[in-house]
């Protein structure tokens, strides 16, 4: 990881995406003073997420894609982020209730890890909220009305997963406009595509 770039004062925009960097994302990348973007993407990273995260004034997170050996589940609670793109990195544990204080963001994707638990009803205090995405994990439960009461919605893909409900307004979204993915689920009201 290039870490001697985050030595430069006036450092605005950390883009070091589609690389072979590997190693410890750092602390001092999430508490940089002037951050507004981070892209480590599409790279070999292999550390555990700094809890420095949640002090981050980046306006976009973007760390997917990496290859981590030890990852587990960190505080999702950065200052006040508008995209937060986690997909495919092996994170594991719950999405935590914490979740609602994001209520600037955009884009969450959290797609393509290794969670379990239900989705948090706090989700439905994230009314900035756009792009909703937590398929290809091991989530369960009912999925919670609060979240398709979003006003902003306009995609929410929770696709292979285990959930075993879906509420009225979910399906409902679909026909005012916002795209719902809810395929390879546990979901028995007359859903299509569920598991078996």
């Amino acid at each position: 990881f290039p870490s001697f770039l985050l030595s430069l004062p006036q450092l605005a925009y950390f883009d070091i995406r589609f690389n072979s960097f590997d190693g410890d994302l750092p602390t001092s990348l999430f508490t940089h003073s002037n951050i507004d973007a981070i892209f480590v993407n599409n790279n070999q990273l292999s550390s555990t997420i700094p809890s420095s995260i949640s002090q981050s004034i980046a306006s976009v997170i973007v760390l997917a894609n990496n290859n981590p050996q030890d990852v587990y589940h960190p505080p999702l609670v950065p200052c006040s982020p508008n995209e937060f793109v986690f997909l495919n990195n092996q994170l594991t544990g719950c999405i935590p209730d914490s979740i609602g204080l994001l209520t600037e963001l955009t884009v969450f994707d959290v797609s393509s890890n290794l969670l379990t638990g239900s989705l948090p009803m706090t989700i439905g205090n994230m009314t900035k909220l756009e792009d909703f995405n937590v398929a290809d994990n091991e989530l369960v439960g009912d999925i919670p009305s609060q979240i398709c009461d979003l006003q902003g919605l306009q995609s929410f893909n929770f696709s292979s997963n285990f959930f075993t409900g879906e509420p009225p307004n979910c399906i409902a979204l679909a026909l005012c406009g916002c795209t719902i993915y809810d395929s390879a689920n546990c979901i028995l009201e007359a859903r299509p595509n569920q598991r078996s």
